[in-house]
């Protein structure tokens, strides 16, 4: 076991099982050790049998790694042989010419310590005190050029017993003039490197000022998290160990996105698993066995060449990516959480990172190595061994061998209460008393976490952050921060040094237009639009090339359970249409068109502001109710030919199936009298021995398919428009986004609401300006038959009071009258209506027919609206004239 003694200053530790971890503060100089001579042969001043090496500080550890000494304990001196000393004394050997003094000394021993506890502690929570003389003037804790120092620590399980007093000491002398020395022994790897150092905290806001502050360093963060994971029931803890500098430093630039991009996956047909029973037997290949010996050969060699060449590229990028050396490797303070199983259901025992909030195992390669953890109950020191990692380790706070806490007595949470059957009440009680006296964790001095909904709903501090990770730029903004509602925005790119740009996204919410996501691919030029469900025109997909070419193609995907015509895509080019429908009652799924190239109109033909249509091509699928040689598989209308052509389904085990071609007549013999002869259509009939068609079902068809071709151009045509029409409205969206505000959200709905008060404020004060202007007098008419009196006398008052009920009287006998004549008015309409189609039902047409159900259903809503007014007329007209009459309304006024 090799112990670290530091002289010339009082030392007082917390005592652990394995190792001694020696905290020394002390005022002394700020220059920094770079003396590396070893110097031997000094005087022992403690007395025979034993050995001293003495050594500089920047060689230390080399001593410590082989503490090993030579002799015996046996001599006058203190300790045995191989111990180390720090000290401020210097040896009195001779120098040589040029050598400069040497710096502090040290000396190492091998031995036990002699125990010693203070008075009032016991138990395992006791403590060894070490009295030395001088002070200490060694600058092992190196202050940098802003004034905080740096502070020399190992990666191993020693010295874990004085890390709480540690960092309590820290920060208690922030700021002032002074350094740290901390010993590292036991089992632990120990290191020491006096001029490369790791940052120590300099401060610890509590949970409540880091929310206020929005930033936080680690183990501010790691605190805040901790105390928000107990609030919600997991057993969860701060912890204090090492971790790799890309952990400490939070570079990410090694890190995979959270947003991983979107793999294309491409639904190949494979025609292989369709029949493979019944397959046709290739032909015999009659190429030469040497020459496809030589094809192949070269094939395999340019494929070998190819996986290389990839093979090569995956170990650049490794190398690329791969870490530089860390000097501090192992020495890097961190704080971390864990949580255990104990509380709220957890898989397992996991830590979680606060900086980033990712989870991660306990095996995980960022942590190297854990000293302490502690939460609100107790602070529990890590007695284990981490040289095989974190994994290995027993998590178990309750094994004393392996957790050493610091406030004596379990929590009360892991106390079980054995009461004896024969106790009565009041020993019980006792029982439960002497059970609870213990020594307690402090109060927090933290006040209590508040959060307000404003604040929690930014998310990031100024409602925007921005992470590097491995090939990918993430900006992130809260809600409603950015006027278009982008949300997310992420660079890809193809190279580790983020040089080469190929892919950006943007996310959105609370869009009206329903958009949620824009990638462009840099690459290819290609813009791609997603959107949610809501759209009018059933939209989910938009891609276009960001350049407008000639050869751009332009993708447009809907919903088709959201469209009536069941149209799932488009893709339009400056030549070439194609649309796909699915779940249509006709079986139809296809459509492509040929367009004429623009400035080029074929023979016969004047361009207009409309493309001209070549070709048309429609495919049906199988309708089982139809015989397969009537049931049309493809249609084709060659406009600019003149021609039809019909191609049928296959019949069931046959290998050709039946077509029709129709030629149109000249334009001159088209029209109602449209002559048809056997030399306008041609075709073959798949089935031996089916009799041809006749010449009238050869008409009737080519006439329907006259009438489809018509309305096949007026879909186009309806296309064209709604895709014109929906790319003006994209330019107009994207030109003025809107945002969608819920009725709950307070924050964004505080103008919104401030806006309606007003409104609601000037339209009663409107109203309240129009009746002063108004100035309307309901008497004014009575009172200038008695010539405007200044003052009525009672029989006056009675008497203008029978006038005014007289009247309402008959207003509302008047108002029954007028709804009793509506009412028998439109029921002798309804009545001449329904008497008219009994009439000419037989000859009418079938507009006239929907038009006339359309009005019978308009009357009869009518006319029960004008029953329902009558009768609530009728109940209401009495109590009407008996509050009006009430003498105590009268006297009232």
């Amino acid at each position: 076991m090799v112990r670290i003694l530091v002289v010339d200053v009082k030392v007082t530790v917390f005592r652990e099982q394995w190792s001694f971890f020696a905290l020394v503060e002390a005022k002394g100089k700020s220059s920094t050790v770079t003396q590396s001579t070893a110097w031997r042969g000094c005087k022992n001043p403690h007395g025979r049998g034993s050995e001293r090496t003495v050594i500089s500080a920047p060689n230390l550890k080399s001593h410590l790694l082989r503490s090993g000494g030579r002799g015996g304990t046996r001599g006058g001196g203190p300790h045995g042989a191989g111990d180390i000393l720090i000290s401020n004394r210097q040896c009195s050997g001779r120098r040589r010419p040029g050598v400069p003094p040497p710096p502090p000394i040290a000396y190492a021993c091998r031995g036990r310590w002699r125990r010693r506890q203070p008075r009032g502690t016991g138990g395992r929570g006791g403590r060894r005190e070490l009295a030395v003389r001088r002070p200490l003037e060694c600058p092992l804790f190196v202050p940098t050029e802003d004034g905080e120092g740096l502070n020399n620590t190992c990666g191993s399980r020693a010295g874990a017993g004085a890390g709480f007093g540690g960092a309590k000491k820290t920060r208690r002398n922030a700021g002032r003039t002074g350094f740290e020395v901390r010993g590292v022994g036991g089992r632990g790897r120990p290191c020491w490197d006096g001029n490369k150092v790791s940052v120590h905290p300099n401060r610890f806001y509590s949970p409540h000022t880091t929310f206020i502050r929005r930033s936080g360093q680690p183990h501010e963060l790691a605190c805040v998290l901790c105390s928000l994971l107990i609030g919600l029931g997991y057993d969860a803890y701060v912890v204090f160990g090492y971790a790799v500098r890309d952990v400490t430093l939070r570079i990410m630039t090694r890190v995979d996105s959270p947003y991983p991009p979107d793999e294309e996956k491409e639904h190949e047909h494979d025609e292989d698993q369709d029949n493979k029973k019944y397959t046709v037997k290739p032909p015999r290949d009659l190429r030469s066995k040497f020459l496809l010996m030589m094809e192949q050969k070269e094939a395999d060699k340019i494929k070998a060449e190819a996986e290389r060449q990839a093979e090569l590229e995956r170990q650049k990028e490794e190398e690329d990516e791969k870490p530089p050396p860390d000097d501090l490797e192992g020495m890097r303070f961190h704080f971390w959480v864990l949580i255990r199983t104990e509380g709220r259901p957890v898989d397992e025992v996991t830590f979680v990172e606060p900086s980033t909030g990712t989870a991660h195992p306990i095996d995980s390669p960022f942590y190297s190595g854990i000293e302490s953890v502690w939460n609100h109950l107790n602070y529990w020191v890590n007695m284990q061994d981490c040289k095989e990692g974190l994994g290995k380790i027993d998590y178990n706070l309750h094994d004393v061998e392996k957790w050493e806490h610091l406030l004596i007595g379990e929590p009360t949470q892991w106390r079980e209460t054995k009461l004896n059957l024969n106790m009565d009440d009041d020993e019980i009680a006792l029982a439960k008393i002497m059970e609870e006296k213990h020594l307690d964790m402090p109060i927090s001095w933290s006040m209590k976490i508040h959060i307000p909904h404003k604040v929690l709903k930014q998310k990031y501090p100024d409602g925007m952050n921005t992470t590097w990770y491995k090939r990918t730029l993430v900006e992130e903004y809260a809600s409603y921060v950015q006027y278009d509602g982008l949300v997310t925005k992420i660079t890809r790119f193809k190279d580790f040094d983020c040089t080469i740009c190929t892919r950006v996204e943007h996310l959105y919410e609370h869009r009206q237009d329903r958009l949620q996501k824009i990638v462009f691919d840099v690459q290819t030029d290609m813009i791609t639009e997603y959107f949610g469900p809501g759209r009018e025109d059933a939209v989910i997909e938009h891609s276009y090339c960001a350049k407008e070419t000639g050869n751009c193609k332009r993708i447009i995907k809907f919903n088709p359970r959201a469209r009536h015509d069941g149209l799932e895509k488009i893709e339009v080019e400056s030549e070439h249409m194609v649309e796909n429908y699915v779940d249509r009652e006709d079986l139809f799924y296809y459509r492509e068109v040929f367009y004429a190239r623009k400035g080029h109109p074929p023979p016969g033909f004047t361009e207009g502001h409309r493309k001209l249509i070549l070709r048309i091509v429609e495919k049906f699928k199988r309708n089982a109710k139809l015989p397969s040689r009537q049931d049309i598989a493809t249609r084709e209308f060659a406009i600019v030919d003149r021609q039809i052509h019909l191609q049928y389904h296959f019949g069931e085990g046959k290998v050709t199936a039946s077509t029709r071609n129709f030629t149109k007549p000249a334009i001159a013999e088209t029209g109602e009298g449209m002559m048809f002869t056997p030399e306008l259509t041609s075709g073959y009939i798949a089935d031996i021995g089916a009799k041809p068609p006749r010449q009238l079902e050869l008409f009737l068809l080519f006439h329907k398919m006259l009438e489809e071709e018509e309305k096949s151009l007026a879909r186009i045509r309806e296309i064209e428009d709604q895709i014109a029409e929906f790319l003006l409205l994209r330019d107009h969206e994207m030109a003025f986004p809107k945002l969608e505000v819920s009725l709950f959200n307070v924050e964004q709905n505080e103008e919104y609401r401030q806006g309606m008060l007003e409104k609601e404020k000037a339209e009663q004060e409107h109203k309240e300006k129009e009746i002063e202007d108004a100035g309307v007098e309901y008497l004014a008419p009575y009172l200038n038959k008695l010539k405007n009196p200044e003052s009525l006398t009672p029989s006056q008052a009675f008497k203008l009071k029978e006038e005014c009920l007289n009247e309402f009287k008959q207003l509302l006998l008047n108002r029954a009258i007028s709804i009793q004549k509506q009412f028998e008015f439109w029921t002798q309409y309804l009545k001449e209506k329904q008497q008219w189609y009994s009439i000419n039902q037989d000859t009418i047409l079938e507009e006239d027919e929907i038009k006339y159900f359309q009005d019978v259903n308009d009357l009869n809503f009518l006319l029960q609206c004008y029953e329902i007014r009558l009768s609530r007329h009728r109940d209401l007209s009495p109590i009407r004239c008996v509050l009006i009459a009430d003498m105590r309304l009268f006297y009232a006024t």
